[in-house]
């Protein structure tokens, strides 16, 4: 994998899309988990921390949802 292909599945991982609606995050985890699995493959240095983990699903649900999470914790 080139090294610009590396750096755009990290920005995947680490700062993935929002999901617009309710209906979509199921989606947008599956993908993201995808990602997640080819980058940790590819960059071949173990699995990504939980609180890294935390943070990016945290931007992938509305931010509506987001806001429970923060304030669950």
């Amino acid at each position: 994998m080139t090294a610009q292909r590396l750096q755009g599945l990290a920005s995947r991982v680490y700062n993935p899309k929002r999901a617009k609606n309710y209906s979509e995050i199921g989606a947008a985890i599956e993908t993201w988990e995808m990602d997640v699995r080819l980058f940790e493959k590819a960059e071949g240095q173990g699995p990504i921390s939980d609180q890294t983990k935390l943070y990016s699903i945290r931007q992938i649900v509305p931010e509506g949802l987001e806001k429970d999470i923060v304030k669950s914790n």
